[in-house]
């Protein structure tokens, strides 16, 4: 039985359950309490920020809304690998979902996703291009944009000053590598990237998505070992790693924080989510990090792209409260008043017209000063999504593993290439079966 299939059964169970308002009991026997599945720990601060925020522009909601946080893991795959665990078992859905991009195909083609597409009506022109690419699916509107996930290169401006190094004039690899000699020269303990044992996921996500690179031709076939995107990521990730410009270190590891905190890791292009982490890694280097483009590292022109597209809101189908989060969440993503105070709040970038040009967002950021908000709105302008399949997660997981194996010189990129390809065919097939 195809993957599809088993799918649109456990929806179908799904669909036979009961369904009703939670509510919480205190002070407010009515409040609306929304059951909020997302990956990471349950952080109801960042949460509330979010009820605060709709509080504020509409005051007449004070106390009406409340959270029951469900973590499912510590990312994206864990959510998708939970609600299949949930549709399996029968679960009542929660009212809302935390997904990336490439989750979408799979619970878009079997009608998980509530369509929004009358609910976005009145705010579409308001609506940035790439948050309306984000969260559009064939001809619907299917969840609420959280975080556009551009591609941003953060890096210490006061070692690259002294090291003599413009990033601006960085623009292909070649000069990408020559700037870490640079920095090596004047700083012998500071490296421009850091590329461990296990290549971060995301880079793949965030190269692909910007090279043109496909992982099937227009039938569904799997063209990884030929096609000329997917191998010019591998070839410059090998690139950059045997220069000696770069230092084995895994991401989200406590080398790596440390890594920044004492300057061995003196830049890093990443998506532009590591705003949120970096001020905590090294908080007393506040003015001295500052963010430029990437530069065009795997044949991206101009550093186009995205890590996933980004981040959403998604409403299941069957959501117990399925309206009311959706006016939940449209006070919240299109009150220009309601969105501001989540910017001053939690620093979620606003990704309508009018709220990301007030001057409370353009001001300058206290870590990153004023180069955060310039170049965040230059690489809104090119965001590219990769053409995610419903089988997106396995791709993904079967194309890194032999990304880290290359890493580790334990295979050819052609032997690579060759293995990935027969496993995609072997493992999955017909990936959109």
């Amino acid at each position: 039985m195809t993957r599809k299939i088993c799918l649109l059964l456990c929806l179908a169970m799904l669909m036979t359950l009961t369904v009703g308002t939670v509510t919480q009991s205190g002070a407010n026997e009515d409040k609306t309490v929304f059951q909020f599945m997302l990956w990471g720990n349950p952080n109801y601060e960042d949460a509330n920020y979010m009820i605060e925020s709709v509080e504020t522009a509409f005051p007449e909601l004070k106390g009406k809304y409340g959270w029951d946080l469900i973590s499912a893991g510590s990312g994206n795959d864990d959510v998708t690998q939970k609600l299949r665990l949930m549709m399996t078992a029968n679960e009542q859905m929660p009212d809302m979902v935390q997904f990336n991009r490439n989750a979408v195909p799979e619970f878009a083609e079997i009608g998980f996703c509530r369509d929004l597409t009358d609910a976005y009506a009145p705010y579409l022109d308001e609506l940035l291009p790439g948050a309306l690419e984000l969260v559009s699916y064939k001809d619907q509107v299917i969840a609420f944009p959280y975080e556009l996930k551009c591609k941003l290169w953060f890096y210490r401006a006061d070692l690259f000053e002294e090291a003599g190094i413009d990033p601006a004039a960085i623009i292909t690899t070649d000069d990408f590598i020559a700037a870490g000699h640079k920095l090596k020269e004047t700083f012998p303990d500071s490296y421009i990237w850091n590329l461990g044992s296990d290549i971060a996921g995301y880079n793949a996500h965030m190269v692909l998505s910007g090279n043109g690179a496909r992982f099937t031709d227009d039938n569904n076939n799997y063209i990884i070992d030929t096609d000329p995107g997917v191998r010019l990521y591998i070839e410059d990730i090998m690139k950059i790693k045997d220069s000696g410009v770069t230092i084995e270190i895994n991401d989200w590891t406590p080398d790596w924080e440390q890594g920044f905190a004492d300057g061995t890791i003196a830049s890093t292009p990443l998506a532009n989510w590591l705003k949120f982490f970096l001020p905590n890694y090294a908080p007393e280097q506040a003015g001295l990090w500052a963010v430029a483009q990437w530069p065009e590292i795997g044949g991206c022109p101009g550093g186009q792209g995205s890590e996933n597209g980004g981040s959403m809101f998604v409403v299941p189908n069957n959501a117990g409260q399925g309206d009311e989060i959706i006016e939940f969440l449209s006070m919240l993503m299109f009150d220009k008043t309601a969105s501001l105070k989540w910017f001053e709040l939690k620093g979620v970038t606003p990704l309508t017209k009018s709220a990301i040009n007030d001057p409370a967002v353009q001001k300058p950021d206290k870590f990153f000063g004023v180069s955060l908000m310039r170049e965040e709105a230059v690489a809104y302008e090119k965001i590219k999504i990769f053409d995610y399949s419903p089988s997106s997660t396995l791709e993904f997981d079967i194309f890194n593993t032999y990304v880290s194996m290359v890493g580790r010189h334990e295979i050819s990129i052609d032997d690579a290439l060759a293995q990935c390809q027969a496993d995609m065919i072997s493992q999955i097939g017909d990936p959109w079966q």
